[in-house]
């Protein structure tokens, strides 16, 4: 069965999950599929070309047009209030659990190098037969990876298409955000936002996760996120 037309492709994507991908990036994507034995179709094909998308850095993958894309004076402190209409697709590039203090998340990292996780007021250590991608332990980089009940609220540092970021503060629970989601991706649509001194007010109402995972970006983030922790918890101290 032939391969849906490129177009066809690219306006599922803008419709169903306001996607705008580039026509090069997409191409690319379809040859690569010729070299399988099995090429997916129908719905398996879209799922396929979904995780790849999602897996993708959207500076490389998403069209970076004005108006899909967060305008430019967005993070002008001067401007009390705006409105930001979207639909705007952004990755998640950092995250600050705001409900934790910094030296209790040094120590829940901490946990997880020596392999245990806290369950209540009990330290439970993983052994290597309870670790896998989907456990409490493991990951791309082989390291342990903490369970850990959601807090917040977060802040969070996200990047439209065109590599602009923004801050953003979740005022409410919204499903898929939490200090361990994965960074580079993790894509995120904002709709009908409310931008406060260069702030996005974040909801569940105007924020939707899509998933995915850039492995790149996700590494470098695992790799220096305690010694940013340690760097910014040094500045609290008082100085003598």
């Amino acid at each position: 069965m032939p391969l849906p037309p490129i177009d066809t492709i690219l306006k599922h994507f803008s419709a169903n999950h306001a996607l705008h991908i580039r026509p090069t990036y997409l191409q690319t994507l379809l040859t690569s599929l010729a070299s399988q034995r099995q090429i997916p179709t129908g719905p398996a094909l879209f799922g396929w070309l979904k995780f790849r998308i999602l897996s993708s850095d959207i500076t490389d993958s998403l069209q970076p047009y004005a108006n899909l894309c967060f305008p430019v004076n967005i993070t002008d402190g001067d401007v009390q209030s705006t409105p930001l209409p979207g639909p705007v697709a952004v990755q998640v590039v950092g995250i600050e659990d705001m409900g934790t203090s910094k030296f209790n998340q040094i120590d829940r990292i901490e946990m997880g190098e020596r392999g245990e996780f806290m369950k209540g007021k009990e330290v439970i250590r993983v052994v290597p037969e309870e670790e896998g991608d989907e456990g409490v332990s493991g990951g791309a980089l082989g390291r342990p990876r903490v369970a850990t009940a959601k807090t917040g609220p977060h802040k969070l540092l996200v990047e439209d298409a065109g590599g602009r970021g923004v801050y953003g503060i979740e005022l409410h629970d919204i499903q898929g955000v939490h200090v361990d989601m994965p960074m580079g991706t993790k894509q995120m649509v904002l709709k009908n936002v409310t931008v406060c001194r260069g702030v996005l007010l974040l909801a569940p109402a105007n924020t939707l996760v899509l998933g995915g995972k850039v492995e790149t970006l996700n590494q470098q983030y695992l790799a220096n996120r305690k010694q940013v922790l340690k760097a910014a918890l040094e500045k609290l101290r008082p100085q003598s």
